[in-house]
């Protein structure tokens, strides 16, 4: 007898009650999966965020591993370090192949700092990263040797990185230094 009953009730469902029972549950499946891609949205940021720290990280690691390496092989070998305290104060001093050596140390300590310039730029370090590095550059292009370098060689970096340590050395305008021979 219950069944008869069952059926019965089904039998007052119209159509229009149906659709409307469909676009019930349609409304609750609309609202469920908002819910979920909200929370997917804020979990791909939380990754996002977490990876932006982590690269950030690595490029401020990298830039002080390569100073380090450059600063450990001046004071461990005795004739790098010769080199480079002669090459400050007088390239003309030094010997062909002196002045070559010098030159590369000193590219790539300016190398080591236009990298961390880069990634200020490019890959959004802070810039106070920057700020940091503009002692350093005094400190190494500020000398005749310096100034020796970046007069001759400058130009290998980019333009930009160029334009901005060339303000912080040079406020004045640039200085040649050409009496000292190339290398």
């Amino acid at each position: 007898m219950e069944d008869k009953k069952n059926h019965n009730i089904f039998k007052n469902i119209s159509w229009d009650d149906l659709g409307n029972m469909g676009q019930f549950v349609s409304g609750i499946a609309v609202v469920i999966s908002l819910l979920y891609l909200a929370f997917q949205v804020k979990q791909n940021t939380i990754q996002i965020d977490h990876n932006t720290k982590a690269a950030r990280s690595q490029g401020i690691n990298s830039s002080i591993s390569h100073t380090l390496q450059i600063r450990q092989a001046i004071f461990e070998d005795k004739k790098v370090l010769r080199i480079f305290f002669k090459g400050n104060n007088d390239p003309s001093s030094l010997s062909e192949e002196e002045r070559l050596r010098y030159r590369l140390i000193l590219h790539n300590c300016i190398g080591t700092i236009w990298n961390t310039y880069a990634q200020v730029l490019y890959a959004d370090l802070p810039i106070e990263i920057w700020e940091s590095q503009k002692t350093l550059i005094k400190r190494l292009l500020l000398t005749k040797g310096g100034i020796w370098f970046w007069t001759h060689f400058g130009g290998e970096f980019d333009p930009l990185f160029k334009k901005d340590v060339e303000e912080l050395i040079f406020p004045d305008g640039i200085k040649i230094i050409s009496e000292i021979p190339l290398i």
